[in-house]
């Protein structure tokens, strides 16, 4: 198993063996009526598209589909089911092999019961969190939601597949990229951003040389032209 670095500045392109596309946290049409035009613009290099969950509407594979082929995995968005427009039928997981790296990609709540616990635990930090953005002070260097995408980390790192080099997931809708014992775990943030944190809607990409390093990168949206549906 290779172990991912980010690669240095200036390294030549002909070395690149695969470029994805990674996005999560879409929330359509709940929270966004459609899926940016920018992430068309970001992706059209991209050899395969993952989704880390939370798509709801699942006709968004289709549409990513005609640009470069999409895995996609379900989010924690269970109460959907009632509506009939929700990403339950995906599965919770799925491995990707790309040269000698295995990839794995889960939306990073595991179960419903997780999901549970993330939502209470996350709470008290999300109200601090509105308060701050109201009185429009700056957020403390280590915000909630980036807790939140330490905690996923551990939690993942512990249900992980066997040579496992590289975790894509989204849930806390935080960008992050940390090398943790040799694997690198990678959240693009969300589509929509989270607003009460002050984070700022974003999509990413990892990018595969042929060495073995991997790096990671993240894509600021323009929030002026993204089309929400209602404020997070």
């Amino acid at each position: 198993m290779n172990s991912p670095v980010s690669s240095p500045q200036g390294y030549s392109p002909a070395a690149i063996t695969a470029k994805i596309g990674v996005l999560s946290d879409s929330h359509i049409p709940f929270r966004l009526s459609c899926l940016p035009d920018q992430v068309s613009t970001y992706f059209s290099d991209c050899d395969q598209i993952i989704h880390a969950g939370d798509l709801e509407d699942t006709s968004l594979i289709a549409q990513l589909g005609k640009i470069a082929p999409v895995h996609a995995v379900a989010g924690n968005i269970h109460w959907q089911y009632a509506t009939g427009t929700h990403d339950q039928d995906l599965p919770m997981s799925v491995s990707i092999a790309v040269g000698d790296h295995l990839i794995w990609v889960t939306h990073g709540h595991l179960n419903f019961g997780y999901a549970f616990y993330d939502k209470v635990c996350g709470l008290p930090g999300f109200i601090k969190s509105l308060f701050r953005r109201k009185k429009r002070r700056t957020l403390a260097p280590k915000s909630y939601l980036e807790r939140v995408n330490l905690r996923l980390i551990a939690r993942m790192h512990r249900f992980k597949p066997a040579n496992t080099s590289v975790v894509v997931f989204g849930h806390s809708h935080k960008p992050i990229g940390k090398i943790f014992e040799g694997v690198l775990y990678y959240n693009p943030g969300s589509v929509i951003g989270a607003e009460g944190d002050l984070t700022s809607p974003s999509i990413g990409r990892l990018t595969f040389y042929a060495d073995g390093r991997v790096e990671p990168a993240w894509f600021e949206l323009d929030h002026n032209k993204i089309q929400f549906v209602n404020a997070l």
